[in-house]
């Protein structure tokens, strides 16, 4: 790409027209409309000083023309001078009274610049009857900025009448009903609300204010705790909870929400927290650290220090607690204080199998499992007879990226306690991830019912045989695995079955289970039902055609056979091995020992990409759109995917998450002169490894959409949005430019024979160098 200050980029060739038209006197049509997209390009590529002159020079011609009064105005804002950029609207509301856009515009430069009061002036200025939606919304938006929703009704009365749909209206009006004291008027509202925007955070979070207003604490509870954890409004959600728990006399509870609101870290919230943990002290007995400890948060950094240092001397702590506690002051960001008690739990007269426990506990917490792995092979060999202590090495091994290692060492274990549930589940687990799912049935030969249950069904999904895990469960007694059942019966499409298996979840079953039933849409497994409902509702005859959907796409893909490879045309894909560091880059030490993994696996040419630094090259790659996309992006995980898929379609060869180990040459996974990919029991398309040349036709839709998933803020979860799912649809609906875009599709079982997931670093790591942990 050329640089921006070449005459041969866009941004040279529009400054060099800018420095003509500016010579040019004269208004002629086509004079005023180059003029015109001369200043609209150099504005858009952020050049707001080639671009202002151009503007004013329009003005001077035809102080009537909107769009130019529009782009001006966001140039001056843009600058930080808000004043400024209101002195300008309301020279141009003196030309154009009448357009609504340019009012809407200088409202809200007023409210930037002034306040709220004034953009209300400024917008309001006009009769009621007159607004339209667009006026109304914000009408009510400036309306509950300034204090004074009540007198947003006649707004709101109007919005919902235009359009019932309205969310800003519907909040307006719980909210007039919460500052009355009207819970029958509040409540009432928040019905109406719900019915139209049953997952809207905010709405949620007034609804359940306005059945505590109420009296009805167990609904204000329900709706409270459907609020997103990830919600800008979920401390207030928490806050709520704790206030129901502490009017029914459970202090244990409100306790621990009040801590859950503290540690939220919102200014207002955890005020009231605080002060409430202070008026509250604990009913557990003073020995119990772990509520000791949730006192002392509360009450301060004094309280926290005397709290471990009498704990650090307390000679019958059990090492599990102290593991707790360290964990818990990760948890609130407390790394220094949860180093020094780990150090000082050296000096605890623990048996050695405890202290090595504890050893080891923590150092998968605070450095990761690389660590923890070096600690085990520097250390004497684990105990044969302590099942405990073999669970924890092969978890260990499978975290640190020895999956295979993991599943042989986990068998042998699982043949010495065979009625062992969490070792035949961390051996199904590391069997998946080593692409041996298929023999876990031989594994579950003698082992309980329930717990090889679980496995069987895991298993089965992962090879992609979702009509095996549904029939697995069919005749068995006891303890389902609901979760994996659910999504096996949506998989083969029995909605009916997958809603009854739903009406069987409690929250009290785990955190998957309570994020599917509070925050299903903050689930992949939620998106997915979702999804199955809306194909039901549409019918078979059109549902069959619904290609903007995963599942749809699923059976259409897994109809098609995959494109048989062509070994002589490998030379199409070139040699570079681009690494994607999806948790952000971690510790140089850790990196690089990473690397040398890779480095082993492959003698193509390795490139490292960080999201930290990946935007300025999709920008230059991609352009500003992208680059806007990418910055728009809700979390690590969709910017990575986006990573993945911009170097894929520019650079192309071989683009793989970095948190992975080699377990085998890399190479044997190109396949053909296209595109390889990897399909996944679940069917979508694994995003960890993905092979083509560039401009790869797929590669470069899968990108377009992803992006504009990005733009248009879409709410979908993350697998649909930019991830699997969406590779699965894109792929479906390409059926015919297959010939011009060949694909090899493999099992992921393959894949997963090669490349085996690792966690590099550990949470209190993570946390001190404000990095993710990939998911």
């Amino acid at each position: 790409m050329a640089a921006a200050g070449d005459a041969g980029s866009l941004p040279g060739l529009l400054r060099g027209l800018a420095g003509v038209l500016g010579d040019i006197d004269g208004e002629q049509g086509w004079i005023a409309a180059l003029r015109f997209g001369v200043a609209g390009g150099l504005a858009e590529l952020g050049d707001g000083d080639g671009a202002e002159p151009l503007f004013r020079q329009l003005l001077a011609g035809n102080p009537r023309h909107l769009w130019a009064w529009i782009g001006l105005i966001e140039i001056v804002l843009g600058r930080g001078d808000a004043t400024g950029a209101l002195a300008l609207g309301r020279e141009a509301l003196g030309h154009l009274p009448q357009e609504r856009l340019l009012r809407r515009k200088c409202a809200e430069v007023a409210q930037a610049a002034e306040g709220p009061e004034a953009a209300l002036v400024l917008l309001c200025d006009q009769p009621l009857a007159a607004m339209v939606e667009e006026d109304l919304a914000l009408a009510i938006a400036l309306h509950r900025s300034a204090g004074r929703v009540v007198e947003a009704e006649p707004f709101c009365a109007r919005l919902v009448a235009l359009s019932p749909a309205q969310a800003v209206a519907h909040l307006a009006r719980i909210e007039i009903g919460l500052v009355a004291g009207d819970a029958v008027a509040a409540c009432g509202c928040a019905e109406a609300a719900l019915a139209h925007h049953p997952d809207h955070d905010e709405i949620l979070l007034r609804a359940a204010q306005a059945y505590r207003l109420a009296g009805d604490d167990m609904r204000a509870e329900s709706l409270a705790r459907a609020v997103p954890e990830t919600s800008p409004f979920a401390p207030w959600g928490v806050a709520l909870r704790a206030e129901i728990a502490e009017a029914q006399g459970a202090a244990d509870l409100a306790r621990g929400l009040w801590s859950e609101a503290l540690a939220t870290g919102h200014a207002e919230v955890a005020e009231v927290a605080r002060s409430r943990l202070g008026s509250t002290p604990p009913d557990a007995d003073t020995g119990d650290a772990l509520s000791a400890l949730e006192a002392a948060l509360a009450a301060g950094d004094a309280a926290v220090a005397a709290l471990l240092a009498r704990l650090q001397t307390q000679g019958d702590l059990p090492w599990f607690v102290a593991l707790r506690l360290a964990d818990r002051l990760v948890e609130v960001g407390r790394l220094a204080e949860a180093q020094s008690l780990a150090d000082a739990c050296t000096l605890c007269p623990w048996t050695e199998g405890d202290r090595r426990a504890f050893a080891l506990e923590w150092l998968l917490l605070a450095e990761g499992p690389l660590s923890a792995l070096d600690h085990v092979r520097a250390g004497p060999p684990v105990p044969r007879r302590d099942a405990e202590a073999c669970e924890r090495l092969g978890r260990i091994l499978l975290a640190a990226g020895q999956a295979p290692l993991a599943a042989r060492y986990l068998r042998m274990a699982a043949r010495r306690w065979p009625g062992d549930d969490a070792i035949l589940r961390r051996t199904t687990e590391a069997m998946i991830a080593s692409g041996s799912a298929g023999q876990v049935a031989a594994l579950l030969d003698g082992a309980p019912a329930e717990a090889g249950l679980a496995c069987l069904v895991a298993a089965a999904l992962a090879v992609g045989d979702p009509s095996a895990a549904v029939a697995a469960c069919a005749g068995a007694d006891g303890a389902l695995p609901l979760i994996d059942l659910i999504e096996a019966q949506l998989l083969r499409g029995d909605l009916p079955g997958a809603e009854a298996s739903l009406a069987r979840l409690s929250i009290d079953d785990g955190p998957e289970a309570e994020a599917l039933i509070c925050r299903p849409r903050a689930t992949r497994l939620g998106s997915l039902l979702n999804e199955a409902r809306i194909l039901a509702a549409l019918g078979p005859d059109v549902a069959e055609d619904a290609g903007g959907f995963f599942l749809t796409a699923r059976t259409a893909l897994l109809r098609r056979a995959p494109a048989s490879p062509d070994a002589g045309a490998q030379a199409e894909v070139p040699g570079a091995l681009h690494l994607v560091w999806r948790g952000g880059m971690p510790p140089p030490e850790v990196a690089e020992r990473m690397v040398t993994a890779w480095q082993a696996a492959t003698g193509r040419d390795l490139r490292l990409w960080d999201l930290a630094t990946a935007g300025r090259w999709i920008a230059d790659a991609l352009g500003s759109e992208a680059a806007r996309a990418f910055a728009m992006a809700q979390d690590a995980e969709q910017r990575a995917d986006l990573v993945m898929l911009a170097v894929l379609s520019v650079e192309g060869g071989m683009v793989c998450s970095a948190e992975q180990v080699p377990g085998g040459a890399l190479d044997t996974l190109v396949l053909g002169d296209g595109a390889t990919l990897f399909l996944e029991g679940s069917g979508g398309i694994a995003m960890d490894c993905m092979i083509a040349p560039p401009g790869h036709a797929l590669i470069r839709a899968a990108l377009k959409a992803a992006l504009a998933a990005c733009l248009s803020r879409e709410t979908e979860h993350r697998w649909f949005k930019t991830g699997p799912g969406l590779m699965t649809r894109v792929i479906a609906g390409s059926r015919a430019e297959v010939g011009s875009a060949p694909l090899t599709l493999q099992p992921a079982g393959r894949l997963r024979q090669i490349l085996h997931p690792c966690r590099p670093i550990g949470r209190a790591m993570a946390a001190r160098i404000g990095a993710d942990l990939p998911a």
